[in-house]
């Protein structure tokens, strides 16, 4: 957190900065990693274009009705619920979090301006609006929240998309069998034991195709399939393996 995601902020912040004062912009749109936003957030409204939070990921705003982003745990209802969560807030913000939290608030002191309300993982709800790439039903209820939060669904691909050559196994996702994505994220895509390769056997046997993304890394790291392979001149990249049933 420290390294990756706030090391930047700072220079995020002047970035913008410097481009909105080149081109003046209506709104300036930011994912909710870009921690550089915190301190463009922390100004007055008149002294600042409309800033967008884009929901990229599961929506991390704070509520009394979910436990802190990032912790995995499923909404605990009633008024039980509603003091675990903000037990687990504090603790989290306080304890875990805590040398990431002041850097945070020093990032926007910095840029001279007073630290945002609550915990830096939840700077979107100082936002003028939320726009969420899902739909409402995705997300768990957090009827006590006062950020405007847009659900848009996923977005449509652009005129540059629709005339891309499509790859050679395209035509499998006809819709005739049921698609199966499986991909270990971003980071913790070292070891195709955790989730790839028991997918790909789990569902062998299966009337699926199985859509495995390997993050880039060599289709060779999975070995040898649980299904009959297909032609090899249909795997067009290191980063897709095909066959009957398993992708």
């Amino acid at each position: 957190m420290l390294e990756i995601f706030l090391g930047p902020g700072a220079a995020q912040h002047r970035a913008v900065l410097d481009a909105v004062a080149t081109r003046p912009a209506d709104v300036v749109l930011v994912e909710p990693l870009f921690l550089g936003a915190m301190a463009l957030v922390a100004a007055p409204a008149d002294e600042r274009p409309p800033v967008l939070a884009l929901g990229i990921f599961p929506l991390g705003l704070t509520s009394d009705h979910t436990a802190p982003f990032g912790l995995g745990l499923t909404p605990l209802r009633g008024p039980l619920g509603a003091l675990r969560n903000r037990a687990l807030q504090s603790v989290v913000a306080r304890t875990v979090f805590a040398p990431v939290q002041r850097a945070a608030d020093d990032m926007v002191r910095a840029a001279g301006r007073e630290p945002l309300d609550g915990f830096f993982l939840g700077w979107a709800a100082h936002a003028d609006a939320v726009v969420q790439l899902t739909v409402e039903e995705f997300e768990y209820p957090r009827p006590d929240l006062t950020t405007a939060v847009h659900f848009v669904g996923p977005p449509t691909p652009g005129p540059a998309a629709e005339r891309a050559e499509l790859p050679a196994w395209w035509p499998d996702l006809d819709g005739t069998r049921p698609v199966v994505h499986v991909t270990q994220g971003t980071v913790a895509n070292e070891d195709p034991e955790q989730l790839l390769l028991p997918t790909l056997h789990a569902l062998a046997g299966e009337d699926v195709l199985v859509v495995a993304a390997t993050g880039g890394r060599p289709v060779e790291t999975l070995g040898t399939l649980p299904a009959t392979p297909a032609p090899p001149s249909t795997c067009r990249t290191t980063s897709c393996c095909r066959g009957r049933r398993s992708t």
